[in-house]
């Protein structure tokens, strides 16, 4: 029937084990399952041993076909009869018949015929064609199906088209599921279509077309009607059953009637648990339902319908004919159908057979009405009418009981514990085997995994995760090809997807096995200053209590995505910068007072008495600096403190013993916390002369030159306002005196 696959020869273990006897392996499961089936929405709960918990959300993936089955084949019956109908009005079955059951016609959506009996037309007559003008314009019923096919094409086109221009990540899911739509319309339209263009061959007696008497037969006009009546039926028919015959074939697994079925449930148990989407994008619905030797029921019931309607358009004059041809058509279907069963489910096995039994019998009572040597008082009208009634009576009670039954069983009335529909899962997750379990939960954490890793940013994906799940996925792989578990081809589908996206992830994730290094290093830091980190962020939030909650997320989140964003930017100008103004302006040595009557004394061992004359801030990187005793730096603010507790900044620190360096600085505690400048302590503020009576006077605050960048304002504004200023006549500090004006400075300390 199919082409199998190279690995189809290979026994398929079973799915479930039974349990073991005692003294055999154990094989229990440590953790638990928990897995919820309600026909509409699905819960799968996994918890393992290490407390590993794989939860997937609550979904309406369905795979039973049971009611698109029930209304499928309830509907072809009443087609078939409807076309039966149609071709016994030349027999002809009793009018009276005919005219109770002329409703008949709207499932076939014959309009035609059924306006013959609406309108009261209709003559019972033998081998009679009633004039077209008493029905109505059959143009306006051949441009009727003309705008429904287009719309249909034209819709199915505009749709496709807006899912390939979308490109979303469930794009081919989407894809399959509205070609379902469109193959369950084509085939419920299929027979109504192929009646309706057969009537473009019927023609009288007189070489008139019966629909419209006014076009000769295969002349003129008609031969265009004709010809779209081909085109149109060889591309409906011929084209939707191939496509269908392909789509199946590739999804053909094995000849195997037993390992077809482990299949079925195999695909359709991961298509409800979200671990795979093959049964829908590989279009099961198509086959899901029947067994192995009839997997293209769909296709050639397709193609059955259409040599139905050649024989309706063809033979139209030759009833006998006609009708054997009908009749042997459904006894194949038959004989064939009650050796083999065509229906997964028993009970729709029943329902066939009796619909071909029924069809073959209201055909058979056309044939003896064809037959002229055949005269009968059971094919009078009177008995013809109760010889239907009772064929066609049987037909309703036995769907009457069909559907009492399947809703007996859908409801657990009858065989409660085993649902109507086979599943892999029907008897719990408790009867799978440890090994499938652990590979459906290593399915359902790559497949989540695969999913947030492909929804994220690419600069943030969890690469590192991705690795760790290849390994895993590939040890699952090597495992379930040696046991020749069920599990394999998803396995290696999994992984496949898991590589293709760590290859398209790794280069640029901060998470990447290339980046490691310096994650490493940087984690390592972050963990030094990580107490203190975690302080400032409980201050922060005490800051912001009168803050929403989220306004306070919005905020941290704005000033981390600042700091990406800008951060580097504004580094690279303010080195730029610094090391411009070095070039123009270098830092002065310090002035030699010695000969400014006596008023410079050599520094003293005493601290306190140690002179600061300048403070300035660390040279550029560019520029080389060494430390001397009288030289300090000014401490750049830093929002994340070091591990030791204290408010020191990033720049480098003075070598111990230094007896010039700069005290302990604190960080303001203010509102401003996050750009607090750290200040040296007041004892620590260089004083540039000493009066002998030793009375400790205020002095103004004198800085160095100013090397600092533009926009440092708010440090130098900090340091200035640090500084004691004078109480008698409140003059500002100058923030920038030359050196050579430092005699000039002393003189008039002295002098106030």
């Amino acid at each position: 029937m199919g082409k199998e696959r190279e690995d189809a020869a290979l026994p398929l273990l079973p799915i479930y084990h039974p349990p073991e006897e005692e003294g055999g392996d154990d094989t229990s499961w440590n953790g638990s399952f928990q897995f919820t089936h309600d026909g509409q929405q699905i819960q799968f709960e996994e918890t393992s041993d290490d407390g590993t918990i794989v939860k997937m959300p609550k979904t309406k993936r369905r795979t039973s076909l049971l009611f698109l089955d029930l209304i499928l084949l309830l509907l072809d019956y009443l087609q078939f009869f409807a076309l039966l109908m149609a071709m016994s009005e030349h027999w002809t079955w009793p009018e009276t018949w005919l005219r109770h059951l002329s409703f008949i016609f709207l499932f076939n959506l014959d309009v035609w015929e059924f306006t013959k009996f609406s309108t009261g037309v209709y003559v019972s007559a033998k081998s009679y064609f009633l004039p077209s003008t008493v029905v109505f314009d059959v143009h306006l019923l051949l441009l009727a199906w003309l705008i429904l096919c287009t719309v249909l094409v034209v819709s199915y086109t505009i749709f496709y088209a807006v899912l390939l221009y979308k490109q979303n990540a469930s794009m081919l899911l989407r894809i399959a599921q509205l070609q379902r739509v469109y193959l369950t319309i084509a085939q419920v339209i299929a027979l109504p279509l192929g009646t309706t263009l057969a009537k473009l061959f019927h023609c009288t007696y007189l070489d008139a077309v019966d629909v419209y008497n006014g076009y000769t037969c295969f002349s003129g006009t008609h031969w265009g009607l004709v010809a779209g009546a081909v085109a149109m039926s060889l591309l409906f028919f011929i084209g939707i059953a191939a496509w269908m015959i392909i789509k199946i074939r590739r999804q053909m697994f094995s000849s195997h009637g037993d390992r077809h079925e482990g299949y079925l449930q195999l695909k359709e148990a991961q298509f409800i648990r979200s671990i795979d989407v093959v049964w829908a994008v590989g279009h099961f619905h198509l086959f899901s339902s029947f067994r192995r030797f009839w997997v293209y029921y769909r296709p050639v019931l397709f193609l059955f319908k259409f040599a139905i309607v050649c024989f309706y358009a063809g033979l139209i004059r030759h009833p006998l004919a006609q009708i054997w041809c009908i009749l042997a058509c459904w006894l194949v279907f038959l004989v064939v159908g009650c050796i083999w069963r065509p229906f997964r489910v028993t009970s729709f096995n029943f329902m066939f057979v009796i619909n071909f039994v029924c069809l073959v019998a209201n055909s058979f009572v056309g044939c003896a009405l064809n037959m002229p040597s055949l005269t009968s008082v059971w094919l009078t009208p009177d008995y013809l009418f109760y010889e239907l009634l009772l064929i066609n009576g049987v037909w309703g009670l036995s769907v009457v009981l069909w559907l009492v039954f399947l809703l007996m069983r859908q409801c657990g009335c009858l065989w409660k514990g085993h649902p109507l529909w086979p599943s892999m899962t029907e008897h719990g997750m408790d009867k799978l085997s440890t090994t499938t379990r652990h590979y459906i939960k290593a399915i359902l954490e790559g497949r989540q995994l695969l999913e947030r890793s492909l929804s994220m940013p690419a600069l943030f994906s969890p690469a590192h995760e991705l690795s760790r799940q290849i390994q895993i996925i590939n040890a699952y792989c090597r495992e379930a090809e040696y046991l020749r578990d069920p599990f394999h081809d998803t396995l290696w589908d999994l992984l496949d997807e898991l590589i293709e996206a760590h290859t398209r992830i790794g280069p640029i994730s901060l998470f990447a096995e290339s980046v490691k290094p310096s994650i490493q290093q940087t984690a390592q830091e972050l963990m030094k200053m990580m107490p203190e980190f975690t302080k400032r962020m409980v201050q922060r939030d005490y800051d912001f209590i009168l803050m929403t909650p989220l306004k306070r997320r919005m905020l941290l989140k704005m000033y981390c995505i600042g700091i990406f964003v800008n951060g580097r930017a504004e580094r690279v100008n303010q080195e730029r910068e610094e090391a411009g103004l070095y070039k123009v302006w270098h830092r002065s040595p310090t002035p030699d007072l010695s000969g400014d009557d006596g008023y410079f004394e050599e520094p003293s061992d005493d601290q306190e008495n140690t002179q600061k004359h300048v403070m300035f801030r660390e040279p550029p990187p560019t520029a080389s600096a060494t430390w001397s005793n009288n030289s300090s730096i000014l401490l750049e603010p830093d929002m994340f403190p070091t591990p030791d507790g204290e408010g020191t900044s990033r720049a480098s620190q003075p070598p111990p013993g230094d007896t010039n360096s700069l005290s302990t600085s604190t960080l303001d505690s203010a509102g401003g916390r996050d750009n607090a400048a750290f200040m040296p302590e007041s004892n620590s503020l260089p004083s540039l002369g000493d009066t002998d009576s030793g009375d400790k006077q205020d002095t103004a605050g004198h800085s160095s030159p100013d090397l600092t960048t533009p926009g440092e304002g708010d440090q130098l504004a900090g340091i200035a306002n640090s500084q004691a200023q004078k109480k008698d006549d409140g003059i500002g500090p100058q923030l920038s005196p030359k050196p050579d004006h430092l005699a000039t400075i002393a003189e008039d300390e002295e002098t106030q």
